[in-house]
C-alpha cells in the first residue's frame, strides 16, 4: 500500500472515528434525557396531588420539552447512522474498484499476456487515447475511465 493509499485510509478511519464518537455522545445524551423523562413521569401523581415542587402545567411543559429534545436527538442519530452506513458502503466500493484496477495492471504486466489481452485491458482502463502529431514529436493523451481515475 503506497503512502497516498495509507493517507486515504487514515482519513477514512478518522472520519469514521469522529462519526462514531458523535453517535456515542448523542446516544448517551438520549439515555440521560430518557432517565430524566422517567423521573418526571413518576412526579406526575405528586404534582396532581399538590405534593410536588412543580405544578401540573409546569411539569407538562417540562415533559413536552424533554420529549421534543429526545425526538431531535433521535432524528440526528438516524441521520448519522445513515451517513455511517453510506461511508462504509462507499469505502467497500472504493476497495473493490481498487482491487479490480490493481488486478488489471498486474495482469497487463505479466509476461505471458498476449497483445490482444493487453488491448482488452487497455480498453477497460482508458476511456479515450488520442495521439496527435506535433512539429517534431507525437503527443499522447490518455483519459482514464472514471472508475479508475482516482487511483492514478
Amino acid at each position: 500500500m503506497n503512502s497516498q493509499n495509507k493517507l486515504i485510509e487514515l482519513k477514512y478511519q478518522r472520519a469514521m472515528a469522529d462519526l462514531n464518537s458523535r453517535i456515542r455522545k448523542l446516544k448517551k445524551k438520549e439515555r440521560n434525557l430518557t432517565k430524566q423523562l422517567k423521573t418526571l413521569y413518576s412526579e406526575v401523581p405528586d404534582s396532581i396531588n399538590g405534593n410536588s415542587a412543580y405544578s401540573p402545567v409546569q411539569l407538562s411543559d417540562i415533559i413536552n420539552d424533554l420529549k421534543d429534545r429526545i425526538d431531535e436527538i433521535a432524528e440526528k442519530l438516524d441521520f448519522l447512522e445513515d451517513e455511517r452506513a453510506d461511508k462504509q458502503q462507499l469505502q467497500m466500493s472504493i476497495q473493490r474498484r481498487y482491487e479490480k484496477y490493481k488486478n488489471l495492471l498486474m495482469r497487463f504486466f505479466e509476461n505471458e499476456v498476449g497483445d490482444d489481452e493487453k488491448r482488452m485491458i487497455i480498453l477497460k482502463l482508458f476511456e479515450r487515447i488520442t495521439i496527435s502529431r506535433g512539429t517534431e514529436e507525437y503527443a499522447i493523451n490518455f483519459m482514464m475511465r472514471s472508475d479508475y481515475a482516482d487511483f492514478v
